[in-house]
């Protein structure tokens, strides 16, 4: 048994052996490196045991005492060079969690400022647009300008229309007449439009007029 424990693990045995044989020197153990045949001449060599002596007080001591119990039960190894190996990949495996650990300390907070700043963002101000003016009377020629003022004039003059000519739009192009805008029923609205027909230098009407509700 304590010749596999001291193969296995003499990383952890060889303080043992410091403890238990004191006579043996850092070389002694360097050589020993694990091998319990060396173990056994350097105790004969050291203590002046014969092989059985040493077999003995090699089978008497306790070699499991050297192994430090650590978080979770260690790998054994059968091969130094296994064991290198081992710790080799839990260097690597180390460092990779440490760089994780490293990025998310710096992803994180900048993670959480472009949020902040996205929700705090003043949001811009949007303008609405004006409303475009609609020109009470869009005129192309000062013949179509005339035309429009005579066509209003004559309807201020009757009084059954004037109350409603507040809502009405009239523009002109080369005699062709478009109103515009509401009236309280259809009669104002056919009587607007058949009167501006009517009335010279009219060409055509076109009656938009609509009935309010």
């Amino acid at each position: 048994m304590n010749r596999e424990v001291l193969e296995a693990q003499w990383v952890h045995v060889k303080e043992f052996l410091r403890e238990k044989w004191p006579k043996l020197t850092d070389e002694d153990i360097n050589q020993i490196n694990g091998r319990i045949d060396v173990l056994i001449a350097k105790l004969q060599q050291r203590y002046g045991f014969t092989r059985d002596q040493a077999e003995e007080e090699i089978n008497k001591a306790s070699f499991e005492k050297g192994i430090k119990p650590s978080f979770g039960a260690e790998k054994s190894y059968a091969r130094p060079e296994d064991r290198l190996r081992a710790e080799s990949r839990r260097d690597v495996k180390s460092e990779d969690s440490s760089f994780l650990k490293w990025l998310l300390a710096i992803a994180i907070p900048l993670l959480l400022l472009s949020l902040y700043f996205g929700m705090t963002r003043t949001p811009e101000t949007t303008t609405p647009a004006s409303p475009r003016v609609v020109q009470e009377n869009v005129v192309t020629t000062p013949s179509d300008q005339s035309l429009v003022q005579s066509i209003r004039q004559d309807l201020f003059t009757n009084s059954a229309l004037v109350s409603d000519l507040q809502n009405v739009r009239i523009a002109a192009s080369n005699g062709d007449v478009t109103i515009t805008g509401s009236v309280a029923n259809n009669q104002q609205r056919d009587a607007i439009g058949a009167r501006i027909e009517n009335m010279t230098g009219v060409k055509h009407v076109n009656n938009q007029l609509t009935v309010r509700p």
